[in-house]
């Protein structure tokens, strides 16, 4: 007991240390991206380097489904070098102005100790996990929420896991990482038949958005896993598009946009254009998980049609900030959550609604696990 609570406390303090070498990392590319406009002419040679390295070593995971589907034998014969080709992939592929997140390579990264220091998998796999989705987010208590919806745990992992999620998320504040969810201050002042027209039209065009996204991934993935020229020609493809002027709020984290959509301001163009480019470059296998781009999707999406019913924008925002991860996760209680913790308990109801439509809609495919 007293050995595993000192496991716990020492590999928060590694989930937030490796989640914030990280996340430097990419902040450091964002300001790069900021006096240079070149770098897309390099995306083929990061797509090759991948390729290489992935058949030229030892078997190591990408994605958070590769994650969390993994059993103990499995895991313990991941390559050891999983953190390193991890880390450079990620950082290499954002570098090039690829439309990805961060979360998915953190939760990545941090599996990767767990198997370089031989903890046990199948027990501490699930705490990781939702130690590391909290430490990014912010929010220690998200921690709690994910592995209760997620996984079956006893009472003791659910503890070590809240536990965990906490030191990481203070490692990370006291290094100054920006995080994702800031406060978000909800205008409901519209009538109840408006907000019911609003909650209702984000859900299920969200829902729609969401069964797109998913089956296009599933189809493609393994399309460009067989047809390594096909795919190499798309990436010259989409390498030559990122170097139009107009297309730079799309690189990447496209974090300078999200400072705009939560101040309400967004265009259709730019939504099309980082829904295609993000499953493009993630069902190529670039290093670098969709979760980031699902959030500002959503939100864009719930912004543009908030807008369109002369809807407060911050109730549109809100209500499609996480619509969009929860039909690719089905992670619906999860985004309740963060809902709550950033926006409060008046949005709630409305929520649930949007949240619950773009669930079913989006079908019963789980980019995150095997159902």
């Amino acid at each position: 007991m007293f050995k595993t609570f000192v496991t716990v406390l020492i590999f928060g303090v590694l989930i937030g240390l490796s989640s914030a070498i990280y996340l430097l990392g990419l902040d450091y590319i964002q300001e790069f991206h900021q006096t240079n406009t070149i770098y897309p002419y390099f995306m083929i040679l990061v797509f090759t380097a991948i390729i290489l390295v992935k058949q030229n070593t030892l078997y190591f995971p990408k994605t958070v489904r590769a994650v969390v589907d993994a059993s103990e034998t499995e895991q313990k014969y991941w390559s050891k070098f999983s953190f390193a080709w991890n880390l450079m992939g990620s950082w290499l592929s954002h570098l090039v102005g690829a439309s990805l997140g961060r979360e998915g390579t953190a939760i990545v990264l941090s599996s990767s100790i767990a198997q370089l220091c031989k903890l046990n998998w199948m027990y501490f796999k699930p705490v990781i996990f939702s130690a590391t989705l909290a430490g990014v987010f912010g929010q220690p208590l998200v921690a709690l929420i994910v592995i209760i919806e997620m996984f079956k745990t006893n009472l003791e992992q659910k503890l070590y896991t809240l536990i965990m999620g906490w030191i990481a998320v203070l490692i990370l504040q006291s290094l100054d990482i920006n995080f994702l969810f800031l406060e978000i201050a909800v205008n409901l002042s519209n009538s109840f038949l408006d907000k019911l027209y609003v909650a209702g039209f984000i859900g299920a065009s969200i829902g729609i958005i969401g069964r797109f996204y998913k089956q296009g991934y599933v189809f493609l993935s393994k399309y460009f896993l067989i047809h390594r020229y096909f795919a190499a020609a798309i990436v010259l493809i989409l390498s030559g598009l990122l170097l139009w002027p107009e297309t730079r709020p799309v690189h990447s984290l496209s974090l300078d946009t999200w400072d705009l959509i939560l101040q309400g301001h967004v265009e259709v163009q730019f939504v099309l254009l980082k829904l295609v480019l993000t499953l493009g470059f993630v069902s190529l296998g670039f290093i670098g998980g969709d979760l980031v781009p699902t959030v500002i999707i959503g939100a864009a999406v719930g912004v543009l049609i908030s807008k369109l019913f002369n809807v407060d924008y911050t109730f549109g925002l809100t209500m499609g900030i996480l619509a969009f991860f929860t039909a690719v996760s089905r992670l619906k209680w999860t985004s309740m959550g963060l809902i709550f913790l950033v926006a409060g308990f008046a949005p709630m109801t409305w929520a649930y609604f949007s949240l619950s439509l773009a669930r079913y809609i989006s079908g019963p495919l789980n980019l995150y696990r095997k159902i």
